[in-house]
């Protein structure tokens, strides 16, 4: 299955959702995107998969992390605990189950 520009869109919105306060004293939420270019991937095939999740994960570090700060092991918590929301949310609209089972670690023939 290869996406089209209008896919592309979707999943960069939702590949991002960054829920880490800007700063220590800071209740405010920042929402931070990152765009995944998935035009060309052949979805049902596990190279292509692979190399998409691979992307969707490296998008989630990116977005979830706090530059130019030591976190604490409670931002590393919430650093971890974004990137895993980002991920399964981005999986969840990619809607490509052979992405989904390679991301939850089941048997892909």
């Amino acid at each position: 299955m290869t996406l089209s520009k209008t896919l592309i869109a979707s999943i960069a919105a939702t590949a991002a959702i960054a829920s880490i306060p800007a700063s220590a004293g800071s209740t405010d939420k920042t929402v931070q995107t990152k765009e995944i270019i998935v035009a060309g991937y052949d979805l049902t095939e596990i190279a292509d998969a692979k190399t998409v999740l691979q992307k969707i994960r490296r998008a989630a570090r990116q977005v979830c992390s706090l530059p130019g700060e030591s976190p604490t092991p409670r931002v590393r918590s919430e650093q971890r605990a974004c990137e895993s929301e980002a991920i399964e949310t981005a999986i969840k609209d990619l809607n490509a189950p052979v992405v989904a089972a390679i991301s939850n670690n089941a048997s892909v023939q």
